[in-house]
């Protein structure tokens, strides 16, 4: 079994101080100044893959159906 994912978002808008002080109680001041969500992050991709491979059932008389699987899994081959 074979399965896939794509996952894609659009920058998110930000707004980040323009000035930091620091205080002399040591509590840290931060200015935003200029206008909200003034900048925008880079948009966001990612691809993820699994592989999954299941074995042959088992019935045999002292046991219950039993079976085997074996899993790959790879997370975000692109960004």
């Amino acid at each position: 079994m074979f399965g896939a994912t794509w996952v894609y978002a659009t920058g998110n808008l930000n707004t980040f101080p323009e000035k930091l002080y620091l205080l002399s109680n040591g509590d840290i001041v931060q200015d935003y100044g200029g206008q909200r969500n003034n900048y925008r992050m880079d948009p966001y991709h990612r691809m993820d893959i699994s592989v999954t491979w299941k074995g042959i059932e088992s019935k045999n008389l002292n046991r219950v159906g039993t079976s085997a699987s074996l899993m790959f899994i790879i997370d975000t081959i692109h960004t």
